[in-house]
């Protein structure tokens, strides 16, 4: 009774260990990946640290995908990089330290073995206004004053 028991066992155990499953993968020539994170970070520091240095506390967010399409004959590739982050130094407001918007994409037509032709667009921006933090000389002794630097989708630094 247990070899029949034991002779079922291994038949099932074998016949299982042969099944295959068709890979989504493999019937697609699409390739996706992503990743994601958030991070806070602080750092403070007591009195009597002798090296120095500010308390601060921040906040920051990416999010990164990539889609590439291969064929035989061409390729497709985007990409998509996301940043933000901000930080609190003692003493001072919240402040954007980390902003990016990336997009790109990228078709190449293979015209043979080593050569390929290809086309890419490419958009670069940001999600907030950006701003630069300064004392007027005529008032030192005032607050910072903000000035407003860069907008969504600006291409440049305006000067001032």
């Amino acid at each position: 009774m247990k070899l029949r028991i034991l002779a079922c066992f291994f038949t099932t155990v074998s016949v299982n260990s042969f099944a295959q499953e068709i890979s989504t993968a493999a019937a697609t020539s699409w390739k996706r990946e992503m990743q994601t994170g958030v991070n806070i970070n602080q750092a403070t520091y007591s009195d009597n640290w002798r090296s120095g240095g500010v308390n601060s506390i921040a906040i920051g967010a990416f999010l990164n995908a990539k889609a590439d399409y291969r064929t035989a004959m061409y390729d497709w590739t985007n990409d998509m990089q996301l940043l933000y982050g901000n930080v609190q130094n003692k003493r001072q407001s919240m402040r954007k330290n980390a902003d990016r918007i990336f997009l790109e994409s990228k078709f190449a037509y293979r015209l043979s073995k080593n050569w390929s032709a290809f086309g890419s667009v490419t958009f670069m921006s940001q999600f907030a206004a950006g701003f630069e933090y300064f004392k007027l000389k005529t008032q030192p002794e005032k607050n910072l004053v903000k000035s407003n630097r860069s907008e969504f989708q600006a291409c440049c630094l305006r000067h001032i």
